[in-house]
């Protein structure tokens, strides 16, 4: 399978109700908690370094 029939079997479940793409994960972490992480290190960062960053 590739990346694009795996998309769209993604779109279609998701359109059916079947699935939340937060939910889909890799065996370690789903996207909602990737999303949660990458939040959290940008306002680390930005709160680090208030002179150069903006938010």
């Amino acid at each position: 399978m590739n990346i694009n029939e795996l998309n769209n079997l993604i779109q279609i479940e998701k359109i059916n109700g079947n699935i939340s793409v937060k939910q889909i994960s890799d065996g370690h972490h789903t996207f909602e908690d990737l999303y949660k992480n990458r939040l959290i290190l940008f306002c680390v960062l930005c709160n680090s370094n208030p002179n150069i960053s903006w938010k």
